[in-house]
């Protein structure tokens, strides 16, 4: 059964953010991604916050931030299983690398990388630059 679920505004924001067209910037880079493949992007990331398939999303008429979707079942963990390292806060990539990486993301384009890889390498390059005060990857490209 499907349970419901309630995004934050801010949550919402980025989906809506990420259901809009990407500008062409580079020709010799291929057509960039498709809002529906960056909506996806956001909905995983999303379902993976806050423990839902985020394949299996469907409205809930309440209202644009409720929807219903299948949650993921957690593993519980032996208490003798190895703990995962934690980092307290991720380390800053410095500004050379992340101009690299984003090179690397403008020019990738059919990428050559799974959907699920590439959704997790689009959200990484969108942290890093947001820590560097850019507004999104685009931005921090240009700026770079």
């Amino acid at each position: 059964m499907k349970k419901e679920y309630e995004m934050t505004q801010s949550d919402l924001d980025e989906i809506i953010k990420a259901s809009k067209p990407t500008p062409m910037i580079a020709l010799q880079c291929g057509a960039p991604t498709t809002p529906q493949a960056n909506a996806n992007a956001a909905w995983k990331l999303l379902g993976d916050k806050m423990g839902f398939d985020h394949m299996t999303v469907e409205p809930t008429g309440k209202g644009d931030r409720f929807f219903k979707a299948f949650e993921i079942e957690k593993k519980k963990k032996n208490a003798d299983a190895i703990k995962p390292l934690v980092r307290q806060s991720p380390p800053k990539m410095t500004e050379r690398e992340l101009r690299c990486l984003l090179t690397l993301l403008m020019c990738d384009d059919p990428t050559s990388l799974d959907k699920e890889d590439h959704a997790q390498i689009m959200a990484f390059a969108e942290r890093e630059s947001k820590s560097h005060g850019f507004n999104d990857w685009v931005q921090a490209y240009h700026a770079l």
